[in-house]
């Protein structure tokens, strides 16, 4: 696999208007742009990535659901590198290869707790907003 077919993602800008206290105003946005087919998403390429590099399939799904949640969730930038947004995931299959146990560990806390921002036993969220966090 090339490293092109890899990339699951690029960082694309649009411009647009931004309605804050002072108005509206001409703002660029960030954003991430997935480069998969539609309704392939970059934690499904990841998922079989893992698999076809020696992953044990149970370990590969739930580093898929980690690397959806953080997306899905908008996991803080930290947690989101950590669960493959930075790079392409390369760093939590090489994790699932050399301890397995660690990755499944830290993996289930994560989805557990919501990116840690859940008690897993009360289910009642450890903070009000992100400036608490």
């Amino acid at each position: 696999m090339t490293d092109d077919q890899k990339k699951m993602w690029e960082w694309a800008e649009q411009r647009g208007g931004l309605v804050d206290a002072d108005g509206i105003r001409e703002h660029t946005f960030r954003y991430r742009r997935h480069l998969q087919a539609p309704h392939r998403f970059a934690w499904d390429a990841w998922e079989e990535r893992a698999k076809a590099g020696g992953v044990v399939a149970d370990l590969a799904q739930l580093g898929r659901s980690v690397m959806r949640e953080a997306d899905q969730h908008a996991w803080s930038v930290e947690l989101q590198a950590e669960c493959g947004w930075a790079d392409d995931g390369d760093a939590m299959i090489a994790l699932a290869l050399d301890k397995p146990e660690i990755a499944r560990s830290r993996w289930s806390w994560l989805l557990d707790t919501d990116g840690g921002q859940v008690d897993p036993e009360t289910f009642e969220r450890l903070y009000d907003d992100e400036s608490d966090a």
